[in-house]
């Protein structure tokens, strides 16, 4: 029963469509739409009107002295002083001796002192401090250092 209610409607509004559009209307609906406007100044022109072009400006492309975003970038070093500011300064020797990770604060004992996160220690700030050692940030760069072995909570038999 829908079915047939469907197809019923769909032939009426095949029918509506036919009815409603012209045989120009909907060639122009359905080609380019160059030839729709080139329809309607005809159609002006012979109604009286004067005629006029639609100037379309002409858009150029020119990428040149732009960069490629799909080359990798090309860092050079132009003079001595910025190579040397360049220069990874070498990580000072840390030892950390023990690390307390289990609570609010989480600490860490590096070169006999008790350290958290946020404190600074011969130049690098302490970044992170979790049971597996401390994240230390130092040069620019951030370094892992491993705590020891034994440290973290003891299984007690």
């Amino acid at each position: 029963m829908r079915k047939t209610y469907k197809i019923i409607i769909f032939i009426l509004n095949l029918t509506c469509g036919l009815i409603f559009f012209s045989r120009n209307a909907s060639a122009a609906m359905f080609s380019n739409p160059m030839s729709v406007i080139e329809h309607e100044l005809s159609q002006n022109n012979r109604a009286g009107e004067e005629s006029f072009n639609i100037e379309r400006p002409k858009i150029s492309y020119d990428p040149s002295g732009l960069k490629d975003p799909f080359k990798a970038p090309v860092i050079g070093v132009k003079d001595s002083e910025q190579a040397a500011e360049n220069v990874q300064e070498a990580l000072p020797a840390l030892n950390v001796q023990g690390v307390i990770w289990g609570t609010d604060t989480p600490q860490a004992i590096v070169n006999n002192k008790v350290v958290k996160t946020g404190d600074s220690i011969e130049g690098a700030e302490i970044v992170f401090i979790d049971k597996s050692g401390i994240r230390v940030f130092f040069a620019n760069a951030e370094h892992f250092i491993s705590a020891p072995a034994g440290t973290g909570r003891q299984e007690q038999e």
